[in-house]
């Protein structure tokens, strides 16, 4: 079932025998120290789970430059590849929010670029439009984790390796089951794919 970033920093809570919270407010996190705790620790395994693709943030785009030859990127790209269209080039993302982020070419060591280009950009989603299954198992990733962080006692952990283990599982065969090559598609650039991601 899916959930919200509330339900799951409640879980959280509940694991350590804390009283859950009605908001995600300021004024909740600011006066209550293991519900922030949660949270950022929720939103950091978030991130850490996207990075490595859970199929759902992954898009493939034509990026062109502006008229200095930059092609600026969004803030929530976790990482970004060049598709067997422009032969895979060595790219990469460079920058900060405050200056903004951009397309850098690692073979030719810079930022401007000539034409189009096509990647694969993989996004950092917000944990509520993540499927059901990568929110299970980040879920049961932050519970240890929090558990950790406020009781430092293994035995009281929420999950066992068994269950972490067959959490992931299933978000590999989902994320496997959704990444099928089709022979409808560009079938050496999907095939490619697939086998890289096998070998992972």
């Amino acid at each position: 079932m899916k959930k919200t970033e509330l339900e799951a920093v409640n879980i959280l809570l509940a694991r350590v025998n804390e009283a859950t919270i009605s908001s995600l407010n300021d004024k909740t996190l600011d006066s209550n120290y293991d519900a922030a705790t949660a949270l950022t620790i929720l939103r950091q395994t978030t991130s850490e789970t996207q990075i490595l693709g859970v199929y759902v943030n992954k898009e493939k785009q034509t990026l062109s430059p502006d008229v200095d030859g930059y092609i600026s990127l969004p803030t929530n790209c976790l990482n970004i590849t060049s598709t067997r269209k422009d032969n895979y080039r060595n790219l990469v993302e460079k920058g900060n929010i405050e200056k903004g982020v951009r397309l850098y070419d690692l073979d030719c060591n810079t930022y401007h670029f000539d034409s189009s280009i096509e990647v694969e950009i993989t996004f950092e989603l917000p944990f509520s439009e993540l499927p059901a299954a990568v929110q299970n198992y980040i879920v049961m990733q932050s519970a240890i984790t929090f558990t950790l962080e406020l009781r430092g006692d293994k035995a009281r952990l929420p999950y066992t390796e068994s269950q972490l283990q067959q959490a992931r599982a299933a978000l590999d065969k989902t994320k496997l089951s959704n990444s099928r090559p089709n022979i409808l598609c560009d079938a050496p650039d999907m095939i490619g794919r697939y086998n890289r991601y096998r070998m992972r």
